[in-house]
């Protein structure tokens, strides 16, 4: 009965009320539309003690990986009565997730290319470990070369992405006044030594595929290991 300000899928969520954005969740909407039940992440744990207080029953989660978005699936399921519906959906889920990770399991950790995920670009700002996209690159045959930095959405210069000359450049922002493109990655001055670059594997992909804790982590998985190993 309602959604947050940037709720946009699927499209059906256009037409449903808007109950306010992250950290301003108005608590008297939500009232007024007279919830059975609040889903709702971490960051609104102190809203939903309010709703908690007047009588709402809430769920949060807050999966950190594809593993934790299945098990949200099933406390969903559970939480609304639809537990069968959220197990048939986990097993094709998982079944998709399996198909992906038997094709590239052979490939040995020496011949995995080293990828790298831009999510922006002034600075340049990576995923690094504990992010979807870290696990999805790892199910996917490759190899983060972000997953042994400090936090999960590190900060590299320039000349740090040349010295760890990633095979393959995946991006998840372009179309706008201040985004990128393929092109425009690849003329980067200096980059011209970076294989991504020499090869032409440079991608851009959607982001809401691979940030956000939905079913489409999956989608995502199927896309990155397209573009990675595309010979499978």
């Amino acid at each position: 009965v309602g959604v947050t300000d940037y709720c946009d899928y699927p499209e059906e969520v256009a037409t449903k009320e808007k109950i306010g954005g992250y950290s301003d969740p108005n608590i008297e909407k939500i009232i007024s539309l007279n919830p059975d039940l609040i889903l709702a992440t971490g960051i609104y744990l102190k809203p939903i003690e309010e709703l908690e207080k007047l009588g709402v029953p809430s769920v949060a989660i807050e999966p950190e990986n594809i593993d934790e978005m299945l098990d949200s699936i099933e406390i969903i399921g559970k939480a609304t009565g639809r537990h069968k519906e959220a197990m048939d959906l986990i097993d094709n889920l998982k079944a998709r997730i399996k198909k992906v990770e038997d094709k590239v399991a052979d490939i040995p950790a020496d011949k995995r290319p080293k990828v790298i995920y831009e999510l922006w670009h002034t600075p340049i700002m990576v995923a690094g470990p504990g992010t979807y996209v870290d696990d999805i690159i790892q199910r996917a045959g490759g190899e983060n070369i972000a997953r042994d930095a400090s936090n999960a959405y590190p900060e590299y210069s320039q000349e740090m992405i040349i010295a760890k000359n990633p095979d393959i450049i995946i991006f998840s922002y372009h179309g706008t006044s201040d985004g990128e493109t393929v092109e425009s990655i690849m003329q980067r001055p200096g980059w011209d030594s970076i294989n991504a670059v020499k090869n032409k594997k440079v991608f851009y992909i959607d982001e809401n595929l691979v940030q956000r804790a939905t079913p489409r982590l999956v989608d995502g998985l199927e896309e990155f290991v397209k573009i990675i190993h595309p010979e499978l």
